[in-house]
């Protein structure tokens, strides 16, 4: 962390080296930059509102906050673990948190110092940063802004006899306000106004003016009042992280992915008191349906995932430098109280992260294994705990710290004007205390303008008036700098711009009454009904929705809004039914309000295939997390589009229309497992004619492709560190019982296949059952192979190809022979098998006899469908 003395540009050739970054040239740039003022001209004009926009358009400030947040199962101690933390040792007795808590604490990372947002308005500090940043911006020009400044107030004061931290200067002559200004200034000025504003550039119309004037004068409001208030400003160089705390609980895992920032500090809590192989058990004692490893896992697969990047960083920790993945995870422990003595702590300690290390190898960079071991006995407030839990807490506080002074996210400088926009956004009601509030034009467009839920375009128009507005690009990487520091939500995904909510705790109540629906005091008994079907089917009527927002007094529209936002972040489902559904009507899927003692379904009558896996090698995805799983059902539900649809904990049947036969998905820790089941009948021609058609459809329709090709998607938009990992097909091999990828078949025998584990040869009854290769015949009449096998015959490798490439294959056509008609092949051949089997066919009747498996397998390899090669 830089000292306070230290500014934020070395020198004044450092500040004029950002002031001409390529990076800034857009097309709107270079109409400002070229714009008919002289350099030196510009640098001796001293007013301050010249070096005010001049800090605008070129001011740059280090990024001062970052996002600490805490994690970890369910009723482990991390509410408590928090409390320990920001109150610096003292603990009271703590509830369950709920989905999020946006806990409203600071901690200045520098001394070590808490501050509450409930009770120290976040925009002073806000303020305070922006304040610093133009006076070191100032200094850097050798201006004497403050001269300027305060002239400026004395003449308003004399001219208007106004309290010029607030002026009411409308409808009043622009000159009387700006008489400091010479016409360069204003010239200078307008040329930046209309590159904000590109859509009045060149309008000259009374609207048009007034527009510019008030937009002059918003400005001139807003500087003159931060002067006015900088008694009350805190103006400080420290840095601060903003204290998050997630509930454990598994039904809340789906909903925090608003709230996931990659660029954030997690502290992952575990208790040290049970085994990490044990059941997860509940407050009441109870246990319940995933162990402490599994939770583990769960969490950091979907922080770890969420970093879009494979980027490391060199952190100094005890005077060691290490080599450490983003995102970053301290494990600390909880429940110390709980344990004989110091040595059984350390003892405890080491065998959780040997666990750990074992079970989630490639994890290994990203955890920072702290060794801190919290008591969190609320009955326990003696000296000596207390300060234990103090020398616990500093030793986090400096882990912290020494991950800051390496995070690029913190020491990569933002642009002056995202902090403006912070404070213009920043609309917590919670605050206790009365903040410093914007006066004049400013306080006007905040009070009429920002609302808890707003569309990209309507922070544009705010943006403009502001003269924060550069361009689109810049606007959203100002949106995404305030989600990752949790001060608002920018969903991207609601259109092609992105829906902006001001008010995180709003949305988190909103998610708290649809999830808790249960809890409330209900006596309607429809409404009842309906969400108890929810928890016993997984599927959510509107009218539970609607209940539950309620109170919030929502517009059809910002319901709309906050429905398809759910709908967006997968957190509910939409159920197409048959024919028209109005408004009112629709139903969701809500598969983790699922009660997991729900009974299993019955399948005593029907016959069931084989499983059939698919999921990740570990090396490179260990664990798929609950929410994917969610998301996959969901995904499946639109692609087969049958409402008649069975949900129960982690896994869910659907029925095929036009169909004989049923698909089961189920979520088995780590793989996801298929099934396909189809009723038994006694009649033996029917039964015949059943089969019949059911290896018809598993042949051209291929289910398990759709499945494997949905999760590969949803892993690479949910998991982005994992968008390379490739998405494979796996069985358990019968000598030792793990999971074995395919790979391929025995040459003597079809029915054979070798464990890529154990490396022995076993029965494969998944392989007929869900004809991955197809049986003997099937495979002679699609490719036209002989009973043969000969490894040197590429026709052999036909089928497997087809199977496993999807709609790459016009890739690898584009590699073998790009004069065979591929379109033709497309319009003549509804499925991709079928396409990829006739250009095979195509291919090698064309070149034979230089049409060689060789020459097949590098083309593979060329295409990156290394899978696929390895079976050749």
């Amino acid at each position: 962390v830089k000292s306070d003395d230290e500014s934020d540009y070395q020198s004044c050739d450092d500040f004029e080296k950002v002031r001409a970054s390529p990076m800034k040239q857009n097309s709107n740039d270079k109409a400002f930059i070229n714009a008919p003022i002289e350099e030196e001209e510009v640098l001796k004009d001293k007013d301050y509102f010249k070096h005010y926009t001049d800090a605008l358009q070129y001011g740059y400030c280090r990024s001062d906050f970052i996002r600490i947040t805490i994690i970890g199962p369910q009723f482990v101690g991390k509410s408590t673990v928090m409390k320990i933390f920001t109150q610096q040792g003292l603990v009271h007795k703590s509830t369950p948190t709920q989905i999020v808590d946006n806990t409203g604490k600071m901690i200045n990372l520098v001394i070590y110092n808490v501050y509450d947002k409930h009770t120290c308005d976040f925009r002073v500090v806000l303020n305070g940063k922006v304040m610093i940043a133009l006076q070191l911006f100032a200094q850097q020009l050798s201006s004497p802004l403050r001269n300027h400044v305060n002239s400026t107030m004395q003449k308003n004061r004399k001219a208007n006899g106004r309290n010029t931290t607030n002026p009411n200067l409308n409808g009043e002559p622009l000159g009387q306000h700006w008489n400091h200004c010479d016409s360069n200034s204003l010239s200078y000025w307008h040329q930046l106004y209309q590159v904000s504003n590109p859509s009045i550039n060149g309008d000259s119309s009374a609207a048009a003016q007034d527009t510019f004037n008030q937009c002059l004068l918003t400005f001139q409001e807003y500087f003159q009042q931060m002067i006015a208030n900088k008694s009350n400003i805190s103006i400080d160089h420290h840095q601060y992280g903003q204290v998050w705390d997630f509930g454990g609980q598994a039904m809340y895992h789906i909903t925090h992915r608003p709230f996931i920032s990659p660029n954030s500090i997690y502290i992952l809590v575990f208790n040290i008191a049970v085994d990490i192989d044990q059941q997860v058990m509940t407050r009441s004692g109870q246990s319940f349906h995933m162990t402490y490893m599994e939770a583990m896992e769960e969490w950091l697969t979907s922080v770890i995932g969420s970093y879009p990047s494979q980027h490391q960083i060199t952190a100094k920790i005890n005077e060691h430098s290490e080599l450490f993945s983003l995102p970053i995870v301290i494990l600390v422990a909880s429940h110390g109280d709980c344990i004989d003595n110091k040595d059984e702590g350390i003892r405890r300690f080491a065998a959780f992260e040997e666990a750990l290390a074992l079970s989630l190898p490639c994890y290994e960079k990203n955890i920072c294994s702290s060794g801190i071991i919290f008591n969190g006995n609320p009955s326990d407030c003696c000296s000596s705990t207390i300060t234990q839990r103090q020398d616990c807490c500093h030793r986090l506080h400096h882990i912290i710290n020494s991950f800051i002074t390496a995070l690029p996210f913190m020491n990569n400088q933002i642009p002056i004007k995202w902090y403006i926009l912070a404070a213009i956004l920043h609309t917590s009601k919670s605050s206790t205390v009365s903040p410093i509030q914007f006066a004049g034009q400013m306080g006007q467009i905040q009070a009429k303008s920002v609302q808890k839920m707003m569309t990209f375009q309507q922070v544009r128009d705010i943006t403009q008036v502001c003269g924060l507005y550069e361009n689109d690009d810049n606007l959203r990487a100002m949106l995404l700098y305030l989600h990752d520091l949790g001060e608002i939500i920018f969903c991207q995904k609601y259109n092609t711009e992105g829906i902006i909510i001001t008010d995180t705790e709003w949305l988190l109540d909103i998610f708290r009454s649809i999830i808790h629906l249960d809890d409330n005091q209900m006596t309607n008994l429809g409404i009842k009904h309906a969400f108890r079907r929810a928890r016993q089917t997984g599927k959510m009527d509107e009218k539970c929705i609607d209940f539950a927002l309620e109170k919030f007094s929502l517009t059809s529209q910002n319901k709309e809004i906050i429905i398809q936002l759910m709908e967006r972040y997968d957190i509910i489902g939409y159920i197409e039914m048959d024919g028209k559904i109005q408004l009112g009507d629709r139903q969701f899927l809500v598969p983790y309000l699922l009660d997991c003692n729900i009974n299993c379904m019955d399948l005593d009558k029907y016959h069931m295939s084989d499983r059939l896996y698919i999921g990740y090698c570990k090396s490179d995805l260990p664990y798929i997390p609950d929410g994917i799983f969610y998301c996959l059902l969901s995904a499946c539900l639109k692609e087969w589009n049958n409402p008649k649809v069975e949900i129960f904990h982690l896994y869910a049947k659907y029925h095929l229309i036009d169909d004989d036969y049923d698909i089961i998905i189920q979520k088995e820790k780590s793989h996801i497992s298929l099934q396909y089941c189809y009723q038994k009948i006694q009649q033996s021609s029917a039964a015949k004619n059943m089969m019949s058609s059911i290896e018809t459809s598993l042949n051209c329709k291929r289910p398990y492709d759709i499945v494997r090709n949905k999760l590969q998607m949803i892993v690479k938009e949910r998991l982005p560190k994992f968008k390379d990992a490739r998405c494979q097909y796996f069985m358990q091999c019968l000598e030792c019982h793990h999971l074995t990828t395919i790979s391929g078949y025995f040459k003597y025998d079809s029915d054979l296949t070798k464990c890529c584990r154990c490396g022995r040869l076993f029965n494969a009854q998944c392989l007929n059952d869900w004809m991955i290769y197809g049986k003997k015949k099937l495979r002679d009449q699609q490719s036209g192979i002989s009973s043969e096998f000969d490894r040197n015959d590429p026709r052999n490798y036909f089928y497997t190809i087809a199977n496993f490439i999807g709609t790459d294959w016009t890739k690898l056509a584009a590699k073998l022979d790009l004069e065979i008609d591929v379109k033709s092949i497309k319009a003549e051949n509804a499925h991709i098998f079928d396409q990829v089997i006739e250009y095979l066919k195509k291919w090698f009747n064309k070149n034979y006899p230089h049409s060689t498996t060789a020459m097949l397998k590098q083309a593979l390899l060329e295409i990156d469908e290394t899978f696929i090669a390895n079976m050749i």
